[in-house]
C-alpha cells in the first residue's frame, strides 16, 4: 500500500493552511508604516564651481547618533565586513548596504 497519497481531508487542510498564510502576508505588507524618512528623495543639490558651470551633487546622508553609534561599535570590533554581516547591519540601521561599508 502506498503511503504518500495525501487523504482529501489533509489536501483540504493544507490547502487551508496556505491560504491563511498568504492572507496574512498581505495583511502584513499592506499594514506596513511609512514613516516620512522612507519618503525621502534624495535630491541633488545645483553647485556652481569655480568656472561658472553649475552641476549637480548628490547631498550628504546625515546619519543618526544611533546609527554612529552602532557603525562605530562595528568597527572597533572587526575593521573589515563581510557581505551577510553588512546586509544585516544595513537592515538593522534601516540603511543601503553601500553606506554601510566601513
Amino acid at each position: 500500500h502506498n503511503t504518500n497519497q495525501i487523504g482529501p481531508s489533509a489536501q483540504t487542510n493544507s490547502i487551508s493552511i496556505a491560504s491563511e498564510l498568504t492572507k496574512t502576508n498581505n495583511e502584513t505588507i499592506s499594514a506596513s508604516i511609512i514613516y516620512p524618512w522612507m519618503k525621502k528623495l534624495h535630491v541633488k543639490n545645483l553647485v556652481q564651481s569655480t568656472d561658472g558651470t553649475e552641476t549637480y551633487k548628490r547631498i550628504r546622508t546625515a546619519y543618526t547618533r544611533s546609527q554612529i553609534l552602532e557603525l562605530e561599535k562595528e568597527f572597533h570590533f572587526k575593521k573589515y565586513l563581510n557581505r551577510r554581516r553588512r546586509i544585516e547591519i544595513a537592515r538593522t540601521l534601516m540603511l543601503t548596504e553601500r553606506q554601510v561599508k566601513v
